[in-house]
């Protein structure tokens, strides 16, 4: 490889993905909760071929998000999840089934 040169540059990723004067600490805050946080939980584990699995799960109850809009809904929404088998409210990632960052919401 003659002539071959590389060079390289480091750049802030806070600085060039959000707009100056962003707090990372705030996204910890649920949107209109009033204060409340979201439930965040992390995990680290090993695949059965040896690779690193890293798993992440954020919760949000129905409550905390919804509030103010019709209660007769957010019971209703929660009668639905409770019958499905799923977690009543938002939740985001799960520490029990890794999915190679595919993504999961429920």
């Amino acid at each position: 490889m003659e002539n071959f040169k590389r060079d390289t540059m480091w750049v802030a990723i806070l600085d060039t993905i959000y707009p100056k004067g962003f707090i990372a600490d705030s996204m910890k805050y649920i949107p209109y909760g009033n204060g409340a946080t979201y439930e965040m939980k992390v995990r680290n584990d090993t695949a059965k071929s040896g690779a690193p699995v890293f798993m992440y799960e954020v919760k949000a109850p129905y409550e905390t998000y919804l509030g103010g809009l019709d209660k007769q809904e957010i019971i209703n929404l929660k009668d639905l999840d409770s019958k499905m088998g799923k977690y009543s409210g938002l939740m985001i990632g799960s520490l029990d089934t890794p999915n190679n960052g595919a993504g999961n919401w429920e």
